[in-house]
């Protein structure tokens, strides 16, 4: 090898690289530098024998000096690339030792933040810990105080509930005992007025009252009707069928009132205003124009006929009448279907409700309960009634048939009319419109 040639295995680095790569590469320069010299020296040839070098050797030498003169300048190139490659490899391995150095300063930066960060993390998870115990403890204290209330209530309620079935139960205890002294005064009046000669007020049969019932046992018949008529709620049910029927037709609003005719104890008057519908009722019983009063409801006291005769044409978008008119002698029934004609508006309703005698055991037993009823109106009767004095548009609505004790229906012709007629609607109603 030509002097001023660097050698790898001169060098003694003072910073081993472990990198299997890097041994490859100082290798390679390594075998580059046994060619450096090729061209200038007499190759080994250990392949000949002692006789045949010894006879080829000069001619070799003599062929190598003439090659010099050709190949001086490559010699000199192979010379300072291979001084090139071994500084490139030089800065290489300087760099890369710099770039090893810093990464192991970061790593070991990376390390003093991991160690923070989990420092961090371990203080975080304990304050967690601690926040999740004091929300634990929080809950548990709220569970225990909600159990606590809702015992309370519990307690409150039964409490409540028991001084509320007390109270009603003496509410309930003081109305029979004023009924019951209403009914005494009633019968003390009675004894007074027979003594005295005197009359009932008004006439019998007048629409609003019991029939044949004189005012003085207006008392008497609400006592009646709350025993026989059914549970106000009950009543609410029933009679709200018919709303779907008033609001089509326009009703209820204030220039299209709602009338209804014997109001009674006022539960479609209820239902009228929990819908937001105008509407007032009439009847001609003190006590159940009082008590109707008493709910806030609207409740003229008059004969039903004698208050229709006192309004105005075409002052009413309907006119409504449950149970009233089997109380009436027929020819008043006519009479309070022509005063409907006359006050009611334009496409305005009537709906007027009452037992129903095609049922035999309403016709023949149920109907007489009421000593203030007259005599049952057929519907067909009635189809024909309204129709005849100017409505249009008649339709008969059977309503409450019997559920219970029913025949079984499967196709027996018998048992179809049995329960037709036994168990069939119990009432019905006339629907009918003005033109």
């Amino acid at each position: 090898m030509q002097a001023g040639i660097p050698r790898n295995d001169e060098e003694t680095p003072t910073h081993a690289s472990p990198d299997p790569a890097w041994e490859v590469a100082r290798r390679i320069v390594a075998e580059a530098e046994r060619y450096v010299a090729a061209g200038s020296q007499v190759p080994p040839m250990s392949t000949l024998s002692a006789l045949t070098r010894a006879l080829i050797t000069p001619f070799v030498k003599m062929f190598l000096r003439v090659a010099q003169l050709i190949t001086r300048e490559q010699q000199s190139f192979n010379v300072e690339t291979i001084r090139a490659l071994h500084a490139l490899t030089e800065a290489t391995r300087t760099h890369l030792r710099a770039v090893e150095d810093r990464l192991a300063a970061t790593e070991d930066r990376l390390a003093v933040a991991k160690h923070a960060q989990d420092q961090a993390f371990a203080g975080l998870a304990q304050e967690l810990d601690r926040h999740r115990q004091g929300l634990d403890e929080a809950a548990e204290s709220a569970t225990q105080r909600a159990a606590s209330l809702e015992h309370a209530l519990w307690v409150w309620r039964q409490e409540s509930v028991a001084r509320f079935d007390d109270e009603a139960r003496r509410a309930a205890e003081e109305r029979e005992r004023l009924r019951t002294q209403l009914l005494t005064h009633e019968r003390q009046i009675g004894v007074l007025d027979d003594a005295m000669g005197s009359h009932a007020r008004g006439p019998a049969g007048d629409a609003g009252t019991a029939e044949g019932l004189p005012a003085r046992l207006d008392a008497f018949y609400l006592a009646f009707e709350d025993r026989f008529r059914g549970p106000r709620e009950e009543i609410r049910s029933r009679v709200s069928v018919h709303l779907p029927v008033v609001r089509a037709a326009g009703a209820g609003t204030p220039d299209r009132p709602i009338l209804d005719l014997g109001c009674g104890r006022g539960e479609w008057l209820e239902v009228l205003a929990a819908e937001g519908l105008t509407a007032r009722g009439v009847d001609a019983n003190v006590a159940t124009v009082a008590e109707t009063r008493s709910r806030g409801l609207e409740v003229v006291e008059a004969d039903a006929l004698t208050y229709l005769r006192s309004l105005p044409e075409q002052s009413c978008g309907a006119v409504t009448g449950f149970h009233v008119i089997e109380h009436l002698p027929f020819a008043t029934v006519i009479g309070l279907v022509d005063e409907i004609v006359r006050v009611l508006q334009p496409g305005g309703v009537t709906i007027l409700e009452t037992p129903n005698p095609t049922n035999l055991v309403v016709g023949a037993s149920s109907f007489y309960i009421d000593p203030t009823h007259g005599r049952p109106l057929h519907p067909e009767t009635m189809r024909f009634l309204v129709a005849a004095r100017g409505l249009e548009r008649v339709e008969i609505r059977p309503l409450h048939p019997v559920e219970e004790a029913r025949l079984p229906d499967d196709g027996d012709p018998i048992a179809a009319c049995l329960n037709e007629h036994l168990y069939g609607p119990q009432d019905y109603a006339v629907l009918a419109y003005r033109r």
